[in-house]
């Protein structure tokens, strides 16, 4: 029996240094390739826009999706809506328990088409608070500030931005987080959770498919696809002040179950201003709207704001240091 671990041990080893080899070598791939196929990537999720807006207003259909899901330590089938509504308000008491007595900020990077901050605020429906989401597709934002609106949310401020350069000045957000996002940032998950503590100046939290706590089956998948593998590993390495580590209660596929990994940080900084206010992706300098766009003086570069949404992707700003008035 321990000959037979042994041999299992070793090909599990193996795997690993083969898939690890692997990474590096797409690692090393022309910039041109890697761009193009980020590029193809990125049309492809712009085109499908009000897919996720679309799938949360049919949740509970009645012919709705029934799945193998995990409700309170069960396994059982579940149906789609009623553990996304449940999942949702275990979100609102988490953020709600966060923020304190007093009224905060949220902000949730890579936010899709708002589809969780937007009922998260419903449930917390708490005066003061204020909500902010940014998204890599502009297209995805503008659903989501229709979809905001039709939901009677008003969203502090919602922009274009990856979540590896927010447009946040530092400790200017009392709680960021991500939600099932950084599955499709393989090997940037150290980055991604960096910037969000830049910004954040009490509590980051992320819910992503956990490799380290789900099934065998789910370890399987997300070590196939390099998802989330550098999560926990990238925590530990930051040394950053962990408070929980835990399965969310309730999720609808048991092979994408995902944890909670929440981090404190409070920034001895002062909390009187509840809505953010923008800053330069690139320096985090401050922003000056001009004409509606927003322009940073140290960098020279502008941002533009298509239908009030700004787009503060560096690489699509546009260098004009004498744009002016």
């Amino acid at each position: 029996m321990a000959d037979h671990r042994t041999k299992v041990n070793i090909k599990s080893i193996i795997r690993r240094k083969i898939k690890s080899a692997a990474l590096n070598v797409l690692q090393r791939l022309p910039s041109a390739l890697k761009k193009e196929h980020y590029q193809h990537a990125l049309v492809t999720y712009d085109k499908r826009s009000g897919t996720y807006v679309e799938e949360y207003r049919n949740r509970n259909n009645a012919d709705g999706l029934v799945s193998l899901g995990y409700h309170l330590g069960e396994v059982k089938e579940v149906k789609y809506g009623e553990s996304v509504d449940l999942h949702n308000r275990w979100l609102a008491a988490l953020i709600d328990e966060l923020l304190g007595s007093k009224p905060g900020s949220v902000l949730e990077a890579g936010a899709g088409e708002c589809t969780t901050i937007v009922p998260v605020a419903q449930q917390i429906n708490r005066p003061g608070n204020s909500y902010s989401g940014v998204d890599i597709s502009w297209s995805r934002c503008k659903v989501a500030s229709d979809f905001a609106k039709e939901e009677n949310v008003a969203l502090s401020s919602l922009s274009a931005a990856n979540i590896l350069q927010l447009p946040y000045a530092d400790n200017s957000i009392d709680i960021v987080y991500s939600h099932y996002c950084l599955e499709e940032l393989g090997g940037f998950e150290s980055d991604a959770i960096c910037e969000m503590f830049r910004v954040a100046r009490k509590y980051v939290f992320v819910v992503e498919a956990s490799y380290e706590l789900g099934s065998k089956g789910q370890r399987n998948k997300l070590y196939n696809r390099g998802w989330n593998l550098g999560i926990i590993p990238a925590v530990k390495k930051l040394k950053y002040n962990v408070l929980r580590h835990e399965l969310v209660p309730y999720c609808h596929d048991t092979y994408h179950h995902g944890a909670l990994v929440l981090i404190e940080k409070n920034a001895n900084c002062s909390n009187s201003e509840q809505g953010p206010s923008y800053a330069c992706p690139k320096c985090h300098g401050e922003l000056h709207k001009i004409e509606g766009n927003f322009k940073c003086q140290p960098c020279g570069l502008v941002y533009p704001s298509l239908k009030d949404i700004p787009v503060f992707l560096v690489n699509n700003a546009i260098l004009a240091s004498h744009y002016e008035t």
